[in-house]
């Protein structure tokens, strides 16, 4: 996976920033967003959409908070909690602590897994790419994993 941009928010709050990144595969996927809370749990989010009702107005769960839906999502949360550290290892990489960019944010703990990815800078440019370790699948494996749970997920709206 190669990192191709990252731009960091500019307000305060959960949202560090943007990133778009290039899979093995050659698929390129916009505004993936890095969020983390206060306690320091963190995560990366694949592009979503804002929830619509009939007359075009947001919805909203029982909190008040704006529902998204996206098209694409992880099968398993491990797969999910990969992808975010392979992510935030890219970022960190590039531009240092990804909360480094916003005086508000946080600081960014370390992974879970220190060893999850090697980072190395290949080339002149902003370019950083994640290598897998031995025991881990390739990354083709886990886009292609979040493609069959897209579909899965597709059937079943539509069978609803």
């Amino acid at each position: 996976m190669a990192l191709l941009s990252w731009e960091p928010a500019s307000k305060a709050g959960a949202l560090l920033g943007r990133a778009k990144v290039k899979l093995p595969n050659g698929l390129e996927i916009a505004r993936i967003g890095l969020f983390q809370r206060a306690d320091g749990v963190r995560w990366a989010q694949l592009p979503s959409e804002i929830m619509r009702d009939a007359e075009g107005q947001p919805l909203k769960d029982d909190h008040g908070k704006i529902r998204y839906q996206t098209a694409i999502c992880w099968s398993t949360s491990a797969l999910q909690d990969r992808f975010s550290e392979a992510l935030f290892a890219l970022v960190e990489a590039s531009a240092g602590t990804a909360g480094e960019a916003r005086q508000q944010a946080p600081a960014v703990a370390q992974p879970k897994n220190p060893g999850l990815a090697r980072v190395s800078r290949r080339g002149a440019g902003p370019t950083h790419r994640v290598e897998t370790g031995p025991d881990l699948p390739p990354l083709a494996s886990l886009v292609n994993a979040a493609l069959a749970a897209a579909r899965c997920k597709a059937k079943r709206r539509a069978a609803q």
